[in-house]
């Protein structure tokens, strides 16, 4: 509920009768359903979040709620928590900023004094009650690492029960822990997901009556008309191009002759 605020609740007179008073107006900001799934998540930090070594592995256990905040520079940590009849909070800083420690944290540092204090108070008062979970309210054994209803697939460690809103829980199931590394067509409510976009069915396959000659340099061809399918560019390889000229070193002259080659020369007749 949000509240009006208001600077003057009552007038009263001399003898303490009243003379006005000031209706106060509500508003409701909130669901029920809303509400208690705000708080079930404040829980959480408390169970396993930032705060759950300092409160509850400090043995804390009571139904309660909370949020650590620690500043980037770490000059200042702070730990608000609280349960169905009390709110309490404690920071942590210096007058003058300054770094608290290395790696200051209000789940650290702030957290712990709240677990003291509230233990305190509790062991002189009843235990508080825990908030009413709504009707309305449903549950789904989802993979907490995709957010997605479990398969038998998933491992046991990353299973958990987590509360929703009908209209607002996971239909699919997980796609990232399946049989065989491939996810399951349907959903649990039997429909199709959608498929992914496939980039590459716009392109036609490639011609297979064409025949590439060696030594041949690629030519743009124009698509043919009418299609608007976006075809990528074709390259024509059939125009064959004038090969350049070589550039391999000149074959060496041939070893000189002997004089056993000169002698057997000189014996063979002249042509008259």
């Amino acid at each position: 509920m949000r509240l009006l605020k208001l600077a003057i609740l009552r007038v009263e007179n001399a003898r303490q009768e009243v003379l006005w008073q000031q209706t106060p107006t509500r508003t409701q900001v909130l669901s029920q359903e809303e509400s208690w799934l705000m708080v079930d998540m404040m829980k959480d930090v408390i169970r396993r979040g930032t705060a759950a070594g300092s409160v509850w592995g400090a043995g804390f256990h009571l139904p309660a709620g909370g949020k650590t905040g620690t500043t980037n520079d770490g000059t200042n940590v702070w730990f608000i928590g609280y349960t169905a009849d009390l709110v309490a909070g404690v920071w942590m800083g210096f007058d003058r900023p300054e770094k608290i420690m290395y790696d200051a944290q209000g789940g650290r540092l702030a957290a712990p004094a709240w677990t003291q204090f509230m233990s305190e108070v509790y062991r002189r008062k009843p235990a508080p009650p825990d908030w009413p979970r709504p009707i309305d309210i449903i549950t789904r054994d989802i993979d907490v690492s995709t957010g997605q209803l479990q398969t038998p697939y998933c491992p046991r460690d990353l299973i958990r029960t987590e509360f929703y809103i009908p209209g607002t829980e996971p239909t699919i199931e997980c796609q990232k822990h399946v049989v065989g590394g491939y996810p399951s067509s349907l959903d649990t409510l039997g429909r199709a997901p959608l498929p992914p976009p496939d980039t590459f069915s716009r392109i036609p396959p490639p011609p297979t009556d064409i025949r590439v000659n060696q030594g041949a340099s690629p030519v743009p061809r124009a698509a043919p008309r009418g299609d608007t399918t976006h075809p990528p560019t074709v390259f024509d390889t059939t125009q064959r191009t004038r090969a350049r000229p070589s550039r391999l070193p000149p074959p060496p002259p041939p070893p000189p002759k002997s004089d056993t080659d000169r002698v057997e020369s000189s014996r063979l007749p002249r042509a008259r």
